[in-house]
């Protein structure tokens, strides 16, 4: 869990406010665009030891 949480730390603009004890994550992106959230996804979404990321909340202000 700790080289999961490491590896979506290393991402700008990451947080992560809330897990569980099983190892699920509640992750919050913050990005510049859309393109940008997207990668960011995308990059947590092939790390090592990840099994799916989602997409839960979007807005872009």
């Amino acid at each position: 869990m700790q080289q999961v949480q490491e590896t979506i730390f290393s991402i700008p603009g990451t947080e992560i406010p809330n897990s569980t004890p099983e190892g699920k994550l509640v992750v919050v992106l913050e990005a510049d665009d859309q393109a940008q959230l997207l990668d960011r996804i995308d990059h947590i979404q092939g790390a090592d030891h990840i099994l799916s990321a989602s997409l839960v909340y979007h807005h872009i202000a």
